[in-house]
C-alpha cells in the first residue's frame, strides 16, 4: 500500500468527523482539504455563505471521502471529496455556487456550470484558464 492510499484511506469519515469550514475547505480528522478544481465566491460574501450551507447539506448524514491530488500551501491537502459518491465539487458547480477552474481541473466541471454562473460571478484570474 503506497502512503497516499493510505493517507486517502485516512481521509473516510462519517459526516460527524467532517467540519465545512468553508465551501471549498473540508476539515476531516483535524486535516484541511481544499476541494480542486473549482473557483468559488469569498466566504464572508453573501453568495459565498449560501455555497457553505450547499455543502453542509450535501454532507450531512453522508460519508465523505477524499482523493488527494497533493499537498498545498500552508497546511492543506487538495483533493476531489465525494459525499456518498457524489462529487461535491460538481455539485458546487451544477447548483450554480462556483465556477470551474480550468487551471488546476482540466475543464472537468465547465460542462455542469451554470450558463448564467459566470455573469453572476468574477473568476479569480488564475482560473482564467490555461
Amino acid at each position: 500500500m503506497t502512503p497516499l492510499v493510505a493517507f486517502v484511506l485516512l481521509l473516510a469519515a462519517p459526516q460527524g468527523d467532517v467540519y465545512v469550514a468553508d465551501a471549498g475547505t473540508l476539515v476531516m480528522s483535524g486535516q484541511a482539504v481544499r476541494l480542486d478544481g473549482i473557483d468559488l465566491p469569498a466566504a464572508e460574501t453573501p453568495h459565498g455563505m449560501r455555497a457553505k450551507a450547499h455543502v453542509e447539506d450535501l454532507v450531512s448524514g453522508k460519508m465523505v471521502t477524499c482523493r488527494m491530488k497533493g499537498s498545498g500551501l500552508l497546511s492543506y491537502w487538495s483533493g476531489t471529496c465525494f459525499a456518498d459518491g457524489e462529487d461535491i465539487g460538481q455539485a458546487l458547480v451544477s447548483a450554480g455556487f462556483a465556477l470551474d477552474c480550468p487551471a488546476i481541473s482540466d475543464g472537468r466541471y465547465r460542462r455542469y456550470e451554470d450558463p448564467e454562473a459566470r455573469d453572476r460571478m468574477v473568476a479569480n484570474p488564475a482560473c482564467r484558464g490555461k
